[in-house]
């Protein structure tokens, strides 16, 4: 499990500021007035996206019709990380109030940076930083498949598995926050028509979540949720042991068919056979289940390739089953130690380089367990 020390938080601070420069990039850029108002009302704006939104198609066109989309210029998809963005600020911002002047000015990083070390004054505040930076990263990649058109249905009905679940911030909460970013005058830059922005947040909670991760560390933790939240399960145990127990819980109608399958930034180790995962996971499934997980940078160059090729190799047994993966490469960088360098977002340590999304069809998984 991570702890918190004087390195570890400063690379915090460090993510805070990479992606308050990212929100002062897109102020500057003149598309914030166009986005804004599906902030104050993201449920409803995303119901009207969602009829009116020909998803396949724009799949088909960011992709070139390959299935594999790698961030790129085009207008539409430049639009969709820039509101991904800005619901990710706000996790990062929650309760804050940021004049829009300001982020245009030489000062911003400076003030974001002491700001945060101004209220890190306790380990309970270190971990309420670190936990935030966490779950932007996991908001932005929610609300980039949402903003696709991949993923529509509500939070409230997610039956939901976890994998590398690690303390289930990101599970439990920011894969299903609900952006608010309201705009009202900046009365010390009113003169100069100035306006600042209000970051907020609801949280929808899934139906109920189950929680994996082996790591020791995490034990009392997982008993704690599994004792006190009626709505969580919590397995500190392999990812073939848990799905074990589940399927006989599902057996024993102690569970309900899962729905929605997670994994946030996974360690490729947890997935040696891609074959032999589904051939565990199918049988929990419901009819059919999104599915999203995302990989990192891995602390070496050899790690980020494993990750990479777990992200290749679920894509490519899915297909081999009939379904219709999309993957989404969120890096730069020609060569491996380049594109570990290079994310589309947020800070080396702490962010997602790629997504793989498949709508999971039970029937079709059967067929080659």
């Amino acid at each position: 499990m991570k702890t918190l020390n004087q390195d570890s938080m400063k690379n915090y601070i460090d993510a805070y500021n990479i992606d308050a420069t990212g929100l002062s990039g897109i102020i500057r850029s003149k598309i914030l007035n166009k986005m804004l108002p599906a902030f104050s009302n993201y449920e409803i704006f995303l119901h009207d996206r969602k009829g009116t939104l020909k998803s396949k198609k724009l799949i088909k066109k960011l992709s070139s019709s390959t299935d594999t989309i790698v961030v790129n210029n085009t207008p539409e998809f430049r639009e969709i990380l820039a509101m991904a963005h800005l619901a990710a600020c706000c996790e990062l911002f929650d309760g804050w109030e940021i004049s829009i002047q300001q982020t245009q000015q030489p000062g911003f990083n400076a003030y974001i940076k002491q700001t945060l070390e101004s209220a890190v004054t306790s380990t309970q505040q270190c971990k309420i930083i670190a936990s935030r930076v966490e779950n932007s990263d996991a908001v932005r990649t929610i609300q980039i498949l949402r903003l696709l058109g991949l993923i529509t249905s509500p939070s409230e009905k997610a039956r939901q598995i976890s994998f590398g679940a690690e303390l289930g911030n990101r599970e439990i909460d920011g894969l299903h926050i609900l952006p608010i970013i309201k705009q009202t005058l900046d009365y010390k830059s009113a003169a100069a028509g100035g306006h600042k922005l209000s970051f907020k947040k609801q949280i929808h909670k899934p139906e109920h979540v189950v929680l994996v991760d082996n790591n020791p560390d995490l034990a009392e933790v997982y008993e704690n949720y599994t004792n006190n939240i009626d709505s969580v399960i919590a397995l500190n145990k392999d990812a073939e042991e848990a799905m074990s127990e589940l399927a006989a819980m599902l057996d024993n109608d102690e569970l309900l068919p899962l729905n929605f399958v997670n994994g946030t930034r996974i360690d490729h180790r947890m997935i040696p056979d891609v074959k032999r995962f589904f051939h565990y996971l199918t049988p929990l499934l419901a009819e059919t289940a999104d599915f999203v997980f995302t990989v990192g940078a891995g602390y070496t160059v050899e790690e980020f390739q494993g990750r990479k090729e777990v992200m290749k190799g679920i894509a490519t047994f899915l297909k081999l089953c009939g379904l219709k993966p999309v993957r989404i490469v969120m890096h730069g960088g020609k060569s491996l130690e380049e594109a570990r360098k290079s994310p589309a977002f947020g800070h080396i340590s702490f962010t997602t380089y790629e997504i793989v999304y498949c709508k999971l069809i039970r029937k079709k998984l059967m067929k080659h367990r």
